[in-house]
């Protein structure tokens, strides 16, 4: 099965994987070491013939400790100036409680529909603000986004994450 780029389901070229489900999780894990892994929630929903708001933790194996990148991609009706001054956050329920600002970092017009990525905003380093904040999903129970005070659709559940990740950790160069 080919890696999927960005959890939209287009595939990176010349690179086998393998997929995998844990809970309310997928994986497209490279089977050649160094490359890209991907692990998603949400995304295309085939049965409504849409895309759902996906969250997305890709971890570039290449870097010596995995270079981490945690993307929210969705749908809105906001535009451009709108998101730009939208107030954003991502929400982490359960034990290691996190509330961290999102900023849009890519906004894409397509012909019926405004696709926005989102990623979250940290004081210092950016790499270990990223790790902590994984580390806070894996033991949670779901995360939310919101704007301006409205949930961005449902919270995505963190069941299968942990699970996954500890699949994923070797294969993608990192520890468990």
């Amino acid at each position: 099965m080919p890696l999927l780029a960005a959890g939209l389901g287009l595939p990176v070229a010349g690179l086998a994987a393998q997929h995998f489900d844990a809970g309310a999780w997928s994986a497209e894990l490279p089977d050649e070491p160094g490359a890209p892994c991907e692990l998603v929630t949400g995304g295309y929903d085939r049965a409504a013939d849409a895309l759902e708001p996906l969250l997305l933790v890709a971890i570039d194996a290449g870097e010596p400790t995995g270079r981490f990148q945690v993307n929210v991609i969705a749908n809105t009706d906001l535009t451009q100036p709108e998101l730009l001054r939208a107030r954003v956050v991502l929400r982490v329920a359960g034990p290691a409680v996190r509330t961290l600002p999102l900023l849009p970092t890519a906004i894409v017009e397509a012909e019926r529909e405004r696709r926005v990525t989102f990623r979250p905003r940290f004081v210092g380093d950016e790499q270990a603000g990223l790790r902590d904040l994984v580390a806070a999903m894996r033991r949670a129970e779901q995360v939310s986004v919101e704007i301006n005070g409205l949930a961005l659709g449902s919270a995505f559940s963190m069941r299968g994450l942990d699970a996954l990740w500890v699949r994923a950790a070797p294969r993608c160069g990192l520890g468990p």
